[in-house]
């Protein structure tokens, strides 16, 4: 009887940690592209934010009022009011508050929202002091929230977004050699077989900087797909949610392809 509630218990704790290869929470803090704003014209200030969601000027941390929400939007914004009209980039010359801190997994991270972005209004509405900003941001939990402000290149946005249960938790259910089943703010996965070899399908959204201001320095996807007998069968579709462009692809036996270029 002992070695039957030991193996219940086992198989108890492992369908509740969960491991293996569907974990669809990235970790980490989105990294910041650099904004140069000019002192005159032989020196410049380097404006950027380090690990801890500090904004640095020339490598240099800096001590600004700020606000932190943490729990379901993964936001940290800082208020360059504070700092000499000449330290502030071009696209927040008149003050305001930057984006110093983003999680990977934040609702607004991937809606467009980035590191160095500036923030004008919430919900419509001025941001205000950072008390009165911080009180907000904590009453817009299980909320809509919706910001606007304009990116380092100039170009405005207005991003949604409902804020997380916590921002990159994941909920799993796992059975060793039979089932796995994950959920999170970036994606679903579902898998049976050992080492998913019978079948498994994934849903991923993820985005990445790139260096192009036309994009707003970012790139988004929205990829979906399924594998039967070892990836004998798969399909793979990825969708651009801006754009709406979308790409499929269908494989059989592991080398023949047909679709689009993935």
């Amino acid at each position: 009887m002992n070695r039957v509630l030991a193996a219940i218990g086992t198989l108890l704790a492992a369908a509740l940690t969960g491991c293996g290869s569907l974990d669809v929470t990235p970790e980490g803090i989105l990294a910041s592209p650099i904004a140069v704003a000019a002192i005159s014209t032989q020196d410049r200030v380097v404006l950027t934010c380090d690990h801890l969601g500090n904004l640095t000027v020339n490598g240099q941390a800096l001590e600004l009022p700020s606000v932190r929400e943490d729990a379901r939007l993964g936001l940290r914004l800082a208020d360059v009011s504070w700092l000499p009209p000449v330290w502030r980039p071009e696209h927040a010359k008149a003050g305001g508050y930057l984006v110093t801190r983003l999680h990977k997994a934040s609702p607004l991270a991937l809606r467009g929202l980035r590191p160095l972005d500036l923030v004008t209004t919430l919900n419509g509405e001025p941001l205000g002091e950072v008390e009165e900003l911080a009180r907000r941001l904590r009453d817009s939990r299980r909320r809509e929230v919706r910001l606007e402000g304009v990116h380092p290149d100039g170009s405005e946005f207005t991003i949604s977004a409902r804020g997380d249960e916590r921002v990159g938790a994941s909920t799993q259910i796992h059975v060793p050699f039979v089932f796995e089943r994950r959920h999170s703010s970036l994606g679903e996965a579902f898998a049976c077989g050992p080492f998913d070899t019978l079948f498994h399908w994934r849903t991923r959204r993820q985005h990445s900087y790139v260096a192009d201001p036309s994009q707003g320095h970012s790139q988004y996807s929205e990829d979906f797909e399924w594998g039967a007998l070892t990836n004998f069968f798969g399909y793979r579709r990825r969708r651009d949610p801006l754009s709406g462009e979308e790409k499929t692809q269908f494989t059989l036996f592991w080398v023949l392809t047909f679709g689009d270029d993935l």
